[in-house]
């Protein structure tokens, strides 16, 4: 894991209720900041390695096209998850954050 980008993406599977008329796939994005030693498993504030969540989108249905909402919200997750470690490696180069 690199320690100068300590924001990941995860995915998991939702649960959804039993009372949804429809059995579709769901899953949850969220992205995550680490300490940089290892990779989370799970999508959890207790984890070892995760220092918070920043965002979470949960039940998000899994499509087979580009505009289902899955990929949608992966597109913006992963514009957030490079903002956020493009400013941390800024902040650490010169040392305003540490």
């Amino acid at each position: 894991m690199n320690k100068s980008r300590p924001f990941v993406i995860l995915t998991a599977t939702s649960k959804i209720p039993s009372s949804w008329k429809w059995n579709h796939k769901y899953g949850k994005i969220a992205v995550i900041q680490t300490d940089g030693e290892k990779r989370p498993k799970q999508i959890h504030p207790n984890h070892s390695s995760v220092v918070r969540i920043v965002d979470c989108w949960d039940r998000l249905y899994i499509g087979v096209t580009d505009k289902c909402q899955f990929k949608r919200v992966m597109k913006e997750a992963q514009v957030l998850c490079e903002e956020l470690n493009d400013s941390y490696e800024i902040l650490h180069k010169n040392n305003i954050f540490s």
